[in-house]
């Protein structure tokens, strides 16, 4: 009499490991790309950073490791303000799973992002013209806090954006991860 339900435990335990485990599995691989962009409107430039993504049946995700990139942009209000921005964007440590939360499906990523630039801002003289550049060195680390949670419905169906627009000196800056993914070709 007493093993029963110990038994009862035992069966309920597996079911429930067996229930999790189906959820974060998938009935297809998939592909696709999970693109970083830095945009500024002042000076305008955008730096765009792209990389491969295999997800697997099993929730196990590849991501190809990217080069760094560099932007290098200049601006000018006439008579008032000149500004350049250059820098390099770095990403490492990229990782990431499929996982179920709370009964929704995410593409978890995980990633390191170093934005290391300078800004260079000249003043106006009606005199001498552009005078007084002043250098304003910078350092941006993940600039969108990781994990990065990516709806997967959305992600399949078109792409999924995490991250914002804020101001910024003489305009705004975009700091975004964007992930479309479709269905792999079968081998």
């Amino acid at each position: 009499m007493r093993i029963l339900p110990v038994v009862f435990l035992i069966v309920l335990f597996c079911s429930c490991s067996k229930e999790k485990e189906e959820n974060d599995q998938l009935d297809k691989d998939y592909k696709g790309t999970l693109r970083f962009e830095y945009t500024r409107s002042f000076p305008t430039f955008s730096a765009i950073i792209d990389m491969d993504v295999d997800l697997y049946r099993s929730g196990d995700i590849i991501i190809s490791q990217p080069s760094s990139e560099h932007f290098d942009a200049t601006d000018e209000i006439p008579n008032t303000v000149k500004l350049r921005e250059t820098g390099d964007i770095i990403i490492t440590s990229l990782s990431g799973s499929y996982k179920t939360i709370d009964g929704s499906p995410y593409v978890i990523i995980n990633a390191n992002t170093l934005i290391d630039g300078t800004m260079t801002v000249w003043r106006w003289d009606d005199d001498r013209g552009w005078i007084f550049p002043i250098d304003i060195p910078y350092t941006n680390e993940n600039p969108v806090e990781s994990p990065m949670n990516f709806d997967f419905h959305k992600v399949t169906m078109s792409e999924d954006i995490i991250g914002g627009t804020v101001p910024a000196f003489q305009g705004n800056l975009t700091v975004r991860w964007i992930l479309g993914l479709m269905p792999a070709l079968p081998k």
